[in-house]
C-alpha cells in the first residue's frame, strides 16, 4: 500500500499527474480510506479540470470530511470544486468553513476575496 502511494507522491513532485493518479488510486484499492491518498487524489483530481472527474474528486473529499470534520484542506478543496461547478454560493461556504477551523489559511481567504470580488463586480454591471 505504501510503495503505491510514495509512488503517487514521487510522480505528483514530478508533475506527473496522470502517473501520479493512477498509483494514489491503486493505493486505495488496497486502502479505500487513505486519508493522504483521499486528499491527494481528490486534488489531482480538481487540477486536470475536467468536468466529469469533479463527482469523484467531491466523492473523495466528503468521504474524508466524514473521518474529520475540521481538516481546512477538506473544506477548502470543497469550496474549488464549488468554484469550477459556478457554485458561487457553495463556494464561499466551503471557504468560510476552512478560515474558521484555520483563520491565517491565505488560499482559503485570497479566495473568499476573490469571491466578494467576483460578486461585487456581478452587482455593479447589474446596475448599468
Amino acid at each position: 500500500l505504501d510503495i503505491y502511494y510514495n509512488l503517487g507522491v514521487v510522480f505528483l513532485e514530478q508533475g506527473k499527474a496522470s502517473q501520479a493518479l493512477a498509483y494514489l488510486d491503486k493505493a486505495l484499492e488496497y486502502d479505500p480510506e487513505h486519508e493522504q491518498a483521499l486528499l491527494n487524489s481528490a486534488i489531482l483530481l480538481q487540477e486536470l479540470g475536467r468536468a466529469e472527474l469533479r463527482k469523484l474528486a467531491r466523492e473523495r473529499l466528503l468521504k474524508l470530511l466524514h473521518k474529520d470534520t475540521n481538516n481546512e484542506r477538506v473544506h477548502f478543496n470543497l469550496g474549488m470544486l464549488a468554484m469550477d461547478d459556478r457554485d458561487l454560493a457553495g463556494a464561499e461556504n466551503w471557504f468560510r468553513r476552512a478560515i474558521q477551523i484555520k483563520p491565517d489559511f491565505r488560499s482559503a481567504l485570497f479566495n473568499l476575496a476573490l469571491y466578494w470580488l467576483m460578486i461585487t463586480d456581478h452587482l455593479r454591471l447589474r446596475h448599468f
